[in-house]
């Protein structure tokens, strides 16, 4: 009995950190405003702002409200507990890699930049793999945080 609650929280744990990367890492991409071309990094286009304000909303709320809201349109089931652990760290994890994909070194992709490179591939061979590390790294440690998530909410039935 323990066991199989043990793995239906950590399944339902790794469900809503998957979903919350599928979503953070696009908007990360589109909130940074590297996806602009020379646009450097920052940007004030009107896509780059909603999804800033995107990522701030979702990450405002706590992940037990959202469980509240889900149970009361989904009903107790397991998409509750995964929307509800997804949606917050969605948010959290794509202002972070926005943060990170802006903070790596300019140099390498002004070489890129200058040899010709598009925007994708600048991001694809300059950004993505000096920002790497740390985004795996913060991934981790929000996985660690929707266990815990995921626990919490075992714990009130969800």
């Amino acid at each position: 009995m323990a066991l199989t609650a043990t793995w239906q929280t950590l399944a339902f744990a790794v469900a809503g950190i998957t979903l919350a990367v599928l979503l953070g890492l696009p908007l990360g991409v589109i909130a940074s405003g590297i996806s602009v071309p020379g646009s450097g990094g920052r940007s004030g286009r009107p896509w780059v702002i909603a999804a800033r304000l995107l990522l701030a909303a979702m990450r405002s709320i706590h992940e037990l409200v959202w469980a509240v809201l889900f149970v009361a349109a989904f009903g107790l089931s397991s998409l509750t507990a995964i929307l509800a652990i997804a949606l917050p760290y969605a948010g959290i994890l794509g202002r972070i890699y926005a943060d990170l994909f802006n903070d790596v070194p300019q140099e390498p992709l002004r070489s890129l930049r200058a040899s010709g490179a598009s925007t994708f591939k600048i991001f694809l061979y300059g950004r993505l793999p000096m920002a790497f590390p740390d985004v795996v790294g913060y991934t981790f440690y929000r996985f660690e945080c929707a266990i815990r998530a995921a626990a919490i909410m075992s714990f009130i039935g969800i």
